[in-house]
Parts: C-alpha cells; structure tokens; sequence
C-alpha cells in the first residue's frame, strides 16, 4: 500500500534532480515487482474471504437448518434463518467486509503522514474524525428506517410469491388488474421506505465522499505551503495526499455500503437469537418400535405463539387398529388438533403420548418413522416421485411400491412417462393434478407402515373411486393394527371408523360409528318429512350439512 506514494517521493525528489535514468529504471522495476506482489496477496485476501464464508457456512448450515425446523414458527422461520445466513456468508464472499479489515490500518497510514511533516498529519487526522462522525450519524439515522424498509420488501415477496402459487385461480376469475393493484400498493410503499431510508444514507455517503476530495485538496495544498517554505520535499507533497487517501478509504468505502452492513449485522444477531431460543437437536439413540396405543392425556391445542385454547382439553385413548373420524366446521380447530397430535406443534396444555411415549418429546428424526401424515394442503417436494414417497431416504423400493400399491396411486404412477422417476417441479413439464397429487402424499404417509397414521381431508381431490380406495385403505389399517385418526367434511368415511370426535362452538365431543349413524338417518327424515309437508321430528342434533356438522353429546 506504500509502493505508490514512496515511488512518488523518489521520483520526485531523486530522480527529477539527478536526472539518473538509471534510478528511474531501478525504482520503477523495484515498484513493478512490489505491486505485482501486492496483486496477489490482495487476491490470496479475496480469497480467504470468499473461504471464510464458506467455511460459516459448513460451520452453521447444520445448526441453522435444525433450528429453524424446530422453531414455533415453523417452514417461515426456517426459510428466514437460511436467508440470514445466506446474507452473512454473501457479505464475506463477496469481499464486502474488506473495509472494516482495512480501517484498523488507518492509524498507521495517519502515523506515516506525522512523518512526512506534523501538519500534514494532525489534517488528516482531523479529517478521519470528521469522517468518523458522518459514520456515527449515518448509523444512527439510517438503523430503524432501513429495517423498516426491508420488512416492507419482505411483505411485498410474500405477496407476490402467493399470487404465483394461485395463478390460476387469479386467471381464471379474472383478478389480474386487482391482485396487479395491490402488488403495486405493497411495492411502491416498500420502494418509498427504502428511497426515504437510502436518501439518507446517500447524502451522509456524498458528504464523506466530498470532505474526503476536500482533505485531499487541502493536503496538497498545505503540501505546497510548506514546500515553498522548504520544509518538505515537492516529492512529500504527493505522498502525503496518497497516504492520507489510504487511511480516509476504508471509512469512505464503509459509510458507502452501510446500508448492506446494517442487514447483515441484522441477520447475524437474528441467527444469534435463533440458536438461543430453538438450539439445534442433537442426534439421540433411535428407540424401538412403539406399539400402536394413542394417548390424549388432558390436552388442549393453540395456534403456536398464543394462549387462547382453539380445541379445548380433552382425554382419549386408542387402542391397535381403532380409527377415529374429526368432525366440524371449517376454521374449528380439525387441522390444528391433528398438527398437534403428530408433533408438528406444541400443545397448550397436557401431553400425547404413542406406545407410551411422549411425541413432543421425542426427537422427530426418530418419532416420524412411525407416524404417517397427509396435509390438507398436500405440497410435494421437488424431487422424484419415488423420493417423495419414500421421504427422501434411501429407502427400499418394495416398501415404496407396497405404500403406492395401498394408496391406490401405483398404477397411475406407472402410466407416467418416467414413473416412479417422474421429476415432481415446474421445470420439468409434468404437471400433476390434485387428485394424483393426493394419492402420492398418502402413499408418503403409509410409507414404511407407520403405527399411527393422520390423514387431514383425505377424500379432498379425489373422485367416487378414489373415496372408495379411501374407504378400503382405512379397513386395511385397521386389520393391520394401526392407529387412524381422520380430520374430514365427508359423512361416507362414518362406515369405516369406530368412533366420531366432533369440533362445534368450541366444545370436544365424543359419539360411536352407531350413534352417528343412527343420527344422520333420524335428521334425514326429518328433514325429508319437513319437506314433504309432514310433521318435522324433534331435531336429533346432528346436520348432514358438511360444513357445520352437529353431534349429540355421547350417552
């Protein structure tokens, strides 16, 4: 970093006067070699930085991923930590953080301009605190307002990612110019944040730049003046200002990007606070298969991260090869109740435990070999269907055939171009429907013969066929002594389950198949005779409506 400046004083003051051609050539193959040398140990620089983050992420990737996996928030939270992570590593790679391991240098370069004369320095060392202070305020202003901007832009992503994922219900009725209208509105206040937060932010980055032209420009100056007083060298008046422009760099270059510094300090304290709250699970020893026993012990269930009960507490025990049927209507707590029965959240209160062991307890890397689950939203992974079937484990392929074969889909999937190597993403042309969809994340939930197997509104997508598969499958798990718990609007599944559990006003109810059966006919009846004119019978307390069932209390 010296080569320059020093080979300035010489010319200036050796060769100039001597008028030696050959120190001329001698410093100048001298100062050649140096920066040649200099060339590569600044890129063996980049390069550890570009390492450096690499090696963040071998470090951290592992840690992360479990944490956010874990976390309350769940898929969000996970997608937010990789993100910040991504941020910190890009921060390195890209050789960003390059200035503040320049800036502890700027002291000996401030040093060096004392040398050449006491008022050269004592300018530009004035001048680094002036710049210091533009830094200061530029943090201090810029801190909230750019963390505001970036949760609008967030907020604007999230949106778009859901208008690309419903396209073709924003298509098809024809949405396109309001759906476009509140993209716009999200966009342009995320856009005028972050204008607001970077004008800011550019005007403090402008002012460093200016002052720093300033120093230079008064550098050369006061260089001058005391040139002409003879007090340095016309050579000194070079070096001086290329010094001083040495130490001066790397705050200039820092307060010009502290808005990118400002997001990765952001992201690393969120990764900080992430691996406090929700530490990465350490692998633990894989225990023995359970026995197929379900036991509610007095739990109730909550959106995570609130206190207020969506199902209330209640006692259940199943017993090998019991199946029980969740009824309600929509938004009364079905997906929620069995999302906590299979571990995937916390409950309020109380405990569920399978073989007698207790799920939320369990490490999931362990427990979900033994529990099957269907989404209501079945969101396949981008992979192969075989792979997604057999939950991305190696895996042997008769148990993936068996798991299609029982979901009713093995057929479908052979009738496909690649079959069971059929690619499941967007970039692949193959577009499955819902209904195949459907069958493939149920064979992914009887992958392996699971012990307890939860299934959110199985017959969603699929046709007569379909539901009567269904229907077979739940006959077949209950030979085959598993536990089956069913969340469903579809009043055909009553024939196959032992027993109802109803979600209504906020109340857990019990009924037998008998009961629920018995109940559907009498208000059947009813409501055949109330139309016919007749004599309505007393209201039996169940509706065959599927979107507010109504149970009778169990007797």
């Amino acid at each position: 970093m010296l080569v320059s400046p020093l080979y300035m004083l010489q010319i200036y003051d050796r060769v100039m006067t001597s008028g030696s051609y050959e120190t001329l050539t001698a410093l100048t193959v001298l100062a050649v070699v140096l920066l040649a040398i200099f060339g590569a140990a600044e890129g063996g620089r980049r390069r550890v930085f570009a390492l450096l983050g690499q090696k963040i992420g071998d470090k951290l990737n592992t840690d992360v991923f479990r944490s956010g996996a874990y976390a309350a928030g769940g898929g969000r939270q996970l997608e937010k930590s990789v993100s910040d992570l991504a941020k910190v590593q890009g921060f390195f790679v890209n050789g960003q953080i390059q200035p503040l391991f320049d800036a502890p240098f700027a002291p000996f370069f401030l040093l060096v301009t004392f040398i050449i004369h006491p008022l050269i320095g004592l300018l530009s060392t004035g001048g680094a605190i002036l710049m210091l202070i533009l830094a200061i305020i530029n943090e201090r202003t810029s801190r909230e307002s750019l963390k505001g901007a970036h949760a609008r832009e967030v907020a604007s992503n999230q949106f778009l990612t859901g208008v690309s994922n419903q396209f073709s219900a924003i298509s098809s009725m024809g949405m396109h110019d309001r759906v476009e209208a509140k993209w716009k509105a999200l966009r342009d206040i995320s856009l005028d944040e972050t204008v607001a937060a970077t004008n800011r932010t550019a005007f403090l980055s402008s002012m460093t730049k200016s002052l720093r032209q300033i120093l230079q420009v008064g550098v050369l100056g006061l260089g001058a003046f005391l040139a002409m007083r003879q007090q340095i060298s016309p050579g000194g008046i070079i070096a001086g200002s290329i010094i001083m422009g040495r130490a001066l760099a790397p705050i200039d270059q820092a307060v010009g990007m502290w808005s990118n510094i400002v997001r990765v300090r952001q992201a690393w304290a969120d990764l900080n606070l992430q691996l406090d709250v929700d530490p990465p699970k350490d692998m633990v020893t894989a225990l023995p298969r359970p026995e197929a026993i379900l036991n509610v012990e007095d739990m109730s269930v909550a959106f995570p991260g609130t206190d207020k009960a969506l199902v209330p507490s209640f006692m259940l025990k199943m017993q090998p090869g019991a199946i029980l049927l969740i009824l309600g209507q929509s938004g009364g707590g079905k997906t929620s109740l069995l999302q906590t029965m299979t571990g995937a959240w916390p409950p309020l209160e109380g405990k569920i435990t399978l073989g007698g062991r207790a799920i939320h307890d369990w490490d999931a890397s362990d427990r979900g070999k033994y529990i099957g689950y269907l989404p209501q939203r079945i969101e396949l992974l981008p992979g192969t269907i075989r792979e997604n079937i057999a939950r991305f484990d190696e895996g042997e392929t008769d148990k993936v055939f068996a798991a299609a074969q029982k979901a009713g889909c093995h057929e479908m999937i052979l009738s496909l171009p690649d079959g069971y190597d059929t690619p499941l993403n967007t970039a692949s042309g193959r577009i499955l429907s819902a209904g195949q969809m459907q069958s493939i994340g149920i064979a992914r939930a009887l992958y392996d013969d699971p012990v307890a197997v939860f299934l959110d509104e199985p017959t969603a997508n699929l046709d007569p066929q379909g539901v009567a598969n269904i229907v077979a499958l739940l006959r077949t798990l209950k030979e085959e002594g598993a536990v089956t718990v069913v969340a469903t609007h579809d009043f055909r599944l009553i024939n196959a389950c032992d027993n109802v559990l109803t979600l209504q006003d906020g109340k857990v109810r019990f009924n037998s198949r008998e009961e629920c059966l018995k109940l559907l006919t009498e208000n059947a009846k009813a409501q055949q005779a109330k139309a016919q004119g007749g004599t309505a019978k007393k209201d039996t307390g169940l509706s065959v409506t599927i979107d507010k069932p109504k149970l009778g209390s169990a007797s």
